[in-house]
């Protein structure tokens, strides 16, 4: 119906989607609410979400294109001041050689340092131990700060010094 209204069948009129007609209860209305109506939809979009269906690929033919490791990331924290990115550097390849992404974090107290790492997917399960680092070294997944979609432009963290960023191979 263009009004968007819906006939019961019982001669009354009510806003469309919020009548279920139940033939098991002799003409009977079943109201919904219209909250109930709200999360309706959204199950129905989350299950349209999972339905959404990425690959990767898997072909062995040579070509041009290059495809870079995946990589975790680590907050790695209570290091000394004296520690930069080119120190931690050459500690996580004395222990597993690969190539990390180092990123020096501004801290809220003065008498440590904290990084920012990204470490390949293979390395992970070695590097994410407590035997690899120092005893008292404070280490936890790095939790990357959602983006509300406002701006396009990547902006770095008030948190990463720009100049204690570095690329490692």
């Amino acid at each position: 119906d263009q009004t968007g209204e819906q006939d019961t069948g019982l001669g009354i009129f009510a806003p469309a989607g919020l009548v279920n007609l139940n033939p098991r209860h002799d003409g009977y209305i079943t109201a919904k609410s219209k909250k109930q109506i709200r999360k309706d939809r959204k199950q129905v979009h989350s299950t349209q979400k999972k339905l959404i269906k990425s690959i990767t690929g898997c072909s062995n033919k040579e070509n041009q294109l290059s495809v870079v490791e995946k990589r975790k990331f680590l907050f790695v924290s209570r290091l000394g001041t004296n520690v930069d990115c080119d120190s931690l550097k050459s500690y996580l390849n004395q222990g597993q050689v690969g190539d990390y992404l180092i990123t020096q974090m501004k801290n809220r107290y003065p008498g440590y340092h904290s990084f920012k790492v990204g470490v390949p997917a293979s390395l992970w399960e070695s590097v994410f131990k407590p035997e690899f680092w120092p005893t008292g070294t404070y280490i936890n997944y790095f939790w990357f700060k959602r983006h509300s979609g406002h701006s396009s432009d990547t902006q770095t963290s008030f948190l990463e010094k720009e100049v204690g960023s570095l690329s490692i191979t």
